[in-house]
């Protein structure tokens, strides 16, 4: 998913899941108007089997203040 901002960056979002460490979560990352990679922010939540925990992005827009937006859904408790 995938949403452009001012001055030309975009932003991107999309769904992880880490079998190996119990984890599960989604990304942000915005890069510059050449595509290069400005910064990446993971969200992510620790998971096992008798736990439904998770989380989920569906969705990314940039509002005219330049403020990113992200649509989604989750399932247990978790610290923002």
């Amino acid at each position: 998913m995938k949403s452009t901002g001012i001055h030309g960056n975009f932003y991107t979002t999309g769904n992880k899941l880490y079998d190996t460490n119990n984890l599960t979560g989604f990304s942000i990352s915005k890069f510059d108007s050449s595509g290069n990679n400005i910064w990446k922010k993971d969200f992510l939540a620790n998971i096992s089997m008798t736990d439904q925990s998770d989380i989920i992005a569906h969705g990314i827009t940039v509002d005219g203040n330049n403020n990113i937006l992200v649509t989604g859904n989750f399932q247990g408790v978790f610290d923002f």
